[in-house]
């Protein structure tokens, strides 16, 4: 029996150099859905994730700027950085989880170092 292993995938907020939709073929172990929205405060030192250059990057929470901005530690290059707050989520790995029946899957883990 035959099983799909790649499929091709297109990104909302990346385009190719003419301006359309990125699309690539990528193996489906790759794919996962956006993780969760989460209503809770930022902690300060927190892991969260910046939408910053086309893609999501881990920094440490520091402070607010304001209103409508927050001040992340980017380890690499070693310097703080303000975003604005839609720009930012409470960062999430891909990790494998076992229930209660001992069956692993996939799942979205908040991560709170």
């Amino acid at each position: 029996m035959y099983q799909k292993t790649y499929c091709c995938t297109s990104y909302d907020t990346l385009h190719d150099d003419d301006g359309k939709q990125l699309e690539e073929l990528i193996s489906i172990r790759r794919l996962r859905p956006p993780p969760p929205k989460v209503d809770a405060r930022m902690v300060i030192a927190g892991l969260v994730d910046v939408w910053h250059n086309e893609g999501w990057w881990v920094g440490r929470y520091t402070r607010r700027e304001g209103d409508n901005y927050i001040v992340v530690f980017d380890q690499y290059p070693n310097q703080e950085y303000s975003y604005a707050r839609q720009d930012l989520r409470f960062h999430h790995e891909w990790s494998p989880v076992t229930d209660r029946n001992n069956q692993t899957a996939n799942r979205w883990v908040m991560i709170k170092k």
